[in-house]
């Protein structure tokens, strides 16, 4: 924070003019008939790489819509977006290929790997996302380790290289602008008279070119060095409110769950606030809180197990419960279930029930240490804070973030209650 000083007043009254130019473009594009009218904007999905751009382009490349009489969308986004040569598509098509989202490979996943005999495909995507450490890289060890020639791409709305800290390899670049749209817009010229078809990717695309024309908007406004340095103060001034927020937003709900698991004599030790939660743009991990809800100590290898509730932020907000080993070195470590069914079948089995009774709860996710959902505002919206969705940035005004710590820990509590 430090760095405050080097603002005056002059630089205040500059940072109100520049808001004041911004104004009149962000009410001529919301007034406008314009790309921002798609489905996956309006339920604010549009920016979320994994759960809604990923999955739209792996159901295209799965299925089997014919663009003319001789292309599949799979065959045509070979050659269209990747690049590839009809010969090459011919000889690859003749093999058994394999289509996998979110692929996990060892210290991450990759967004897409399509595989066939004789090559590996990695796909990287990113909208806002920043690169991981070493990220591709980890991705070409991966393609290599599969011993057979590999491709790596990098998809981003522009076409822009990965970061220093993530690229160390051959990868080509491609973009949602020069590769994905134009994919997309020759498709429609085929699918004319199928509406539904027709309609889904039209809105696809519109959800694509939305994203651009709001870079290219921003873009519009900052032309001088006043300008960029005007605008450097309010995105530090506006991450700073955000991490306010973040904070007493966790802080508030962990209050209230803490003590209502206290007056009913389940929380076994005091809850605790991961350490992003005051760090959030700079930290690791995630941010949010963690409830002990009940513990045992195995007699065998004498170590304390623990059924654990999470509440954790990163994207958006989930709930967790999964059962974590403690030790004193690595501190808290989930447990896969298989392996706790081994060292404590009671305990397991226990638990076990209690997670599929909860198989009513809409929107319940199952993975190898538990089952997890998505925790949403009084208005069933995800709030996600790295992408600064509306539902966070409301938080701001008091009488909301009030009501939906209230709201939300009433949510969470009917849940946890039981256990």
């Amino acid at each position: 924070m430090e760095e405050n000083k080097e603002f005056d007043e002059k630089d205040i009254k500059k940072a109100q003019k520049l808001l004041k130019i911004a104004k009149p473009f962000e009410k001529e594009y919301l007034l406008k008939d314009s790309p921002r009218l798609n489905i996956l904007n309006i339920i604010e999905m549009d920016t979320k790489e994994a759960s809604a751009h990923a999955k739209i382009l792996e159901f295209l490349l799965d299925c089997k819509w014919e663009t003319n009489e001789k292309e599949t969308f799979f065959s045509s986004f070979l050659e269209k977006v990747l690049g590839f040569s009809k010969t090459k598509i011919k000889e690859f098509l003749k093999e058994k290929i394999s289509i996998s989202r979110e692929h996990v490979i060892k210290n991450g996943r990759i967004d897409f790997v399509i595989e066939s005999e004789s090559l590996c495909i990695a796909i990287e995507m990113k909208i806002y996302a920043s690169d991981g450490d070493r990220q591709i890289e980890r991705y070409e060890n991966y393609c290599k380790s599969r011993g057979k020639d590999y491709k790596i791409f990098y998809l981003t709305l522009d076409g822009h290289e990965p970061s220093e800290v993530s690229i160390n390899s051959e990868v080509k670049c491609i973009s949602f602008e020069d590769n994905i749209l134009p994919w997309l817009e020759e498709s429609l010229n085929y699918l004319k008279k199928e509406k539904y078809k027709y309609s889904f990717i039209l809105q696809y695309i519109g959800a694509i070119k939305n994203l651009i024309e709001i870079e290219e908007a921003n873009m519009e406004i900052l032309n001088t060095f006043e300008e960029m340095k005007t605008t450097k103060f309010l995105n530090d001034r506006f991450k700073e409110k955000i991490q306010s927020i973040i904070v007493e937003f966790i802080e508030g709900i962990d209050k209230n769950i803490e003590k209502k698991l206290k007056d009913k004599e389940i929380l076994k030790e005091d809850s605790f606030c991961y350490s992003r939660t005051y760090d959030f743009f700079n930290g690791t991990g995630v941010a949010g809180s963690c409830y002990r809800l009940d513990k045992i100590k195995n007699k065998d290898n004498n170590l304390d197990y623990y059924l654990v509730f999470s509440i954790e932020v990163t994207n958006d907000i989930r709930g967790s419960f999964h059962i974590s080993q403690y030790t004193d070195d690595k501190g808290y470590t989930p447990i896969k279930l298989e392996d706790m069914e081994k060292i404590d079948s009671k305990f397991f089995n226990k638990y076990s029930e209690k997670f599929n009774n909860l198989k009513l709860l809409k929107g319940l996710n199952n993975n190898q240490y538990g089952v997890w959902f998505h925790i949403k505002n009084s208005r069933s919206q995800e709030i996600n804070f790295k992408n600064f969705s509306d539902s966070a940035l409301e938080l701001v005004e008091k009488d909301i973030i009030k009501n939906e710590i209230k709201e939300i820990t009433k949510d969470i509590w009917n849940i946890i209650k039981d256990f």
